[in-house]
């Protein structure tokens, strides 16, 4: 074997790369990782019955896109610490070690400079991850948080109504929520699959990359809308562990700040 030739040839390709800008951290990829694939076509988001924030808008036209067939679990999430570590963005770290709400707390802790997930909660949601710190994976791994307008588009792609409040029995088997989560977070993938998708309702609420804005329906644009260009305020969707019926449904919005970290917000990527 001529080494020397192996040798000459690996730093050829090395500084080629270089100067096509190839980017060597987007290489970086989480197998662990599965995608439902959400064919492009128009739609119309919200409702004509809703909170104002809901009220029907333009209709609007999404590319293809794949979207996480779950959220983003404490392993994988501390996964991404053990490369990345848990930085500072905008005074806040990417995730509070030691958020807590009642019996809720942060599953991943630091022992010698390493993440680790407390034992038995490898595949539940993280939690207590800001906004920043959705990114900062989304970043690294190279995929990115779902606008507000593909995240209702992945729940409706296949005209199912979701409308779940109206339907008892249809949300115990879709998703965690006040009346049967035990007032507590789940493991991932426990509930049946909406449009091939797990804990899409319930379980965690989940960041998109919208800014929130009330109207905002009514300004975006036709195609492939990505929210306000500016705002305080960062949508997330599909209502939590700790939410009635009526937020965990596919038009329901909310919005917290992005530095905010909370045992009821996760997130889950596209790509």
């Amino acid at each position: 074997m001529n080494f020397s030739a192996i040798y000459n040839y690996s730093v050829f390709v090395f500084f080629v790369n270089l100067l096509l800008n190839f980017d060597l951290k987007s290489q970086i990829v989480n197998d662990s990782l599965k995608f439902i694939h959400v064919e492009g076509g128009f739609f119309r988001p919200g409702n004509k019955t809703g909170a104002a924030d809901e009220r029907h808008g333009k209709m609007v036209y999404l590319s293809s896109f794949y979207i996480a067939e779950y959220e983003i679990t404490n392993s994988q999430y501390a996964e991404f610490l053990n490369r990345e570590g848990n930085k500072i963005v905008e005074h806040v770290p990417y995730i509070n070690l030691n958020g807590k709400w009642r019996d809720q707390k942060c599953r991943i802790y630091e022992e010698d400079s390493i993440f680790k997930v407390e034992k038995g909660f490898e595949n539940f949601p993280v939690t207590y991850v800001c906004y920043y710190g959705a990114v900062a994976y989304c970043n690294f791994y190279n995929y990115r948080l779902p606008t507000e307008a593909e995240w209702e588009f992945a729940v409706k792609a296949r005209k199912i109504e979701t409308r779940t409040s109206q339907n008892q029995v249809e949300i115990d088997s879709i998703a965690w929520y006040k009346l049967n989560s035990d007032f507590k977070i789940h493991a991932v993938g426990l509930k049946q699959r909406v449009n091939g998708l797990y804990d899409i309702f319930g379980n965690m609420a989940e960041w998109c990359s919208d800014f929130y804005l009330e109207n905002s329906y009514r300004k975006s644009k036709r195609i492939n809308p990505k929210g306000p260009k500016k705002g305080d305020f960062k949508v997330h969707r599909g209502g939590s562990w700790i939410d009635l019926p009526d937020a965990c449904n596919s038009e329901n919005r909310r919005a917290s700040n992005p530095a905010e970290h909370n045992s009821t917000i996760g997130f889950r990527v596209v790509k």
